[in-house]
């Protein structure tokens, strides 16, 4: 591979990994509150940040050359990020459910076509988020795990257990526990998934 396109490449892992990580720390400190989920930040004053950077997510994965399937595998690369970023695309276009008790905020692009996230709308959101975050932790536990080096194919296959693990623990919260430990295991996949991408990029090796 050219020496100028790998490095692009390594620029699109940092990337994708520096904003998984800065995603939930922005929405926070530009919010001044912590919210039930990252999603529910769409309708805060952080709604803009929500949305680049998903955004982003989806322009990056969609747009991410990985590495030739071989002979051992079903799904390549392209597909499983190319699906992650149509994914994460939907978690923008169809936003969650307005729970408060006020009125949904005006200012919000989707207010008049999806009403607010209610309904199938909502939905959506969920199934897409969800099946973004699952994509991701395989993302890092199969994809990233391949080749010799072994110190990091451990790494990696532990920050996909983290997330996945995460997931589930987002089920349990939702039907048992306070909700708004939700953000906090949300923040888990996407510190998880950032640093998995800054490895791959080689990042990290640099500071």
């Amino acid at each position: 591979m050219d020496k100028k396109l790998k490095q692009s490449y390594y620029n699109i892992r940092t990337s994708v990994g520096v904003l998984g990580i800065l995603l939930p720390i922005l929405l926070y400190l530009v919010n001044g509150e912590m919210l039930q989920s990252i999603s529910i930040y769409y309708y805060s004053k952080a709604s803009f940040i929500f949305s680049a950077i998903i955004f982003s997510f989806s322009l990056f994965l969609i747009t991410y050359k990985g590495y030739e399937k071989d002979t051992t595998e079903k799904i390549s690369d392209n597909m499983l990020t190319n699906f992650a970023g149509f994914m994460a695309l939907l978690v923008v276009v169809f936003p969650t459910e307005f729970e408060s008790s006020g009125t949904c905020p005006a200012y919000i692009l989707n207010h008049y076509i999806f009403d607010c996230g209610n309904g199938f709308v909502s939905t959506i959101h969920f199934i897409s988020s969800g099946l973004f975050f699952i994509l991701m932790g395989g993302m890092s536990f199969f994809k990233f795990s391949r080749g010799n080096n072994t110190k990091f194919k451990y790494i990696y296959k532990i920050l996909g257990v983290i997330m996945w693990a995460s997931i589930v623990l987002i089920g349990i919260s939702m039907q048992f526990f306070d909700v708004k430990s939700i953000f906090i295991y949300e923040s888990i996949i996407l510190w998880a998934f950032g640093i998995s991408w800054l490895l791959k990029g080689k990042f990290l090796f640099k500071l």
